[in-house]
């Protein structure tokens, strides 16, 4: 069964021509930085060049940016003249957004996760082959080779669809016995359910464990709890949602193998991911044109908190130009040990709506809040099994705790009055600040778990625009 696993996968890789790709962008990891920008560059002029020609949303825009000129010249020097394109004008504009030549593509269509709102879809032509390559590229950085065992753990209830009907499970299934995958649910789950993924880890043996970040620290979290003994993987890689330091310690600890973090999203597929020396995040710069926004719409500066804005270098069906994924980072301020020269993300913070906003318009970063809430809990014996924190108004904070089964809430008096100084601390002193004690804590509809929400933060973003240029 492995020989022939490897013999399938070995044939692909030549036959398709993903190994020669793979070696290319394996070579250019270590590229000079300006022969690197020189190529990123190109890259970025040809898909403008195409968007100016064949887009109509952008042959538009474009034109009236002077972006692109009535001879058909590129002038990078005016990109940022572009306005930033969000989730709701890629719904709104759909068919705009396509290439006129999308009828002679083969093509896939991609449904964002719907976190902060109603989800939308991203069109893919078959030069989304690009990105299957990265990601075997940021697997190796992991240590993973084809056909090691890997167990997924996913929540996601969003999928894709083809031009081919009943190909996408085929092909799921295919694909997953192939690459000797087991995917297991994250989106809803029990205790007994969480002693059989155990049990199927010690009985798979996986050399990789991939999943949401949060899932996978809950599940740490649980395991040490039980007093379980779990199977240790050769790498975790964990992604879809922020890990804060105190999640990578957890998990690092129960499972005795090192976390890896991967950043990317539905739209703008795999984005960055840490190396071996796991310090920031590397983006690729062949594939991806990335910047980190202040308020005002300028260059953040390395270290400096700000807004992720992506723009996708491979995807000509359906170009997307300076997209928001509202999430915000920051620039990383030292190149990393590892001597590859693309640029690194220091962190990504969360998303933007996770981001709790002051009545005087300044942002404070959601996971100042989960310390809070992480070191009470340490300091008071381990009594909360889920969190979450929400901003229901500049001036009203409600903490919802999952208490662990059988413990109440009146014996932790003190821990929660800690937590309320804490939070009024950072807030103010005027915050109203609620308590619950739901049964459970439900994930998004996309299946990730949210420790922060702030509902100023997302009415701000719909409306008055923190972020407007």
């Amino acid at each position: 069964m492995v020989l022939a696993r490897k013999l399938i996968v070995h044939a692909y890789l030549a036959i398709s021509g993903v190994r020669g790709k793979l070696r290319a962008l394996e070579e250019l990891q270590w590229l000079e930085r300006d022969q690197l920008r020189a190529l990123q560059e190109k890259r970025l002029r040809r898909l403008l060049a195409h968007a100016s020609r064949s887009v109509p949303f952008y042959r538009r825009m474009l034109a009236r940016t002077g972006v692109a000129d009535a001879s058909g010249e590129i002038h990078l020097d005016r990109f940022t003249a572009i306005p930033l394109l969000d989730k709701p004008t890629l719904r709104d504009s759909f068919d705009e957004l396509m290439s006129d030549d999308i009828d002679s593509r083969r093509r896939i269509i991609v449904h964002t996760g719907g976190s902060t709102g109603r989800p939308a879809r991203v069109v893919f032509s078959d030069d989304r082959e690009v990105w299957p390559t990265l990601a075997m590229l940021f697997d190796s950085w992991a240590g993973y080779h084809p056909v090691d065992r890997e167990v997924t753990f996913w929540g996601s209830t969003h999928g894709t669809s083809g031009d081919s009907a009943g190909r996408g499970a085929f092909s799921a299934k295919l694909r997953r016995w192939v690459n000797n995958w087991s995917r297991f649910d994250s989106y809803r789950v029990t205790p007994p359910l969480l002693h059989t993924y155990v049990g199927k880890i010690n009985n798979i043996k996986p050399e990789h464990l991939y999943g949401y970040a949060d899932f996978l620290y809950y599940f740490a979290r649980f395991i040490e709890r039980e007093h379980l003994a779990v199977h240790p993987p050769d790498s975790i890689i964990v992604t879809a949602t922020p890990l804060h330091a105190h999640m990578r310690q957890t998990i690092e600890r129960v499972f005795r193998a090192p976390v890896l973090e991967r950043y990317g999203a539905a739209e703008v597929c795999h984005l960055a991911a840490q190396c071996e020396q796991r310090t920031g995040l590397h983006i690729s710069p062949t594939t991806h044109f990335v910047e980190v926004l202040r308020q005002d719409g300028t260059p953040a500066a390395p270290g400096e908190l700000g807004e992720i804005v992506v723009t996708p270098l491979f995807n000509f069906a359906m170009p997307l130009l300076r997209y928001r994924l509202e999430d915000l980072g920051r620039w990383a301020s030292a190149p990393c040990p590892c001597g590859r020269t693309w640029p690194q993300l220091a962190e990504v913070t969360g998303r933007r709506i996770d981001v709790f906003v002051t009545r005087g318009g300044e942002l404070v970063s959601g996971g100042l809040f989960i310390k809070i809430v992480e070191h009470v809990n340490y300091d008071h014996g381990d009594f909360i099994e889920k969190y979450q924190i929400v901003q229901e108004d500049f001036d009203h904070v409600r903490i919802l705790l999952k208490l662990f089964e059988g413990d109440r809430a009146s014996a932790h008096e003190a821990a929660l009055q800690e937590v309320r100084d804490n939070v009024a601390h950072v807030v103010g002193p005027d915050v109203r600040l609620d308590f619950e004690f739901p049964p459970d804590i439900e994930p998004s509809p996309s299946g990730k778990y949210r420790f922060t929400v702030s509902k100023v933060a997302r009415s701000s973003a719909q409306h008055s625009d923190l972020f407007e240029t």
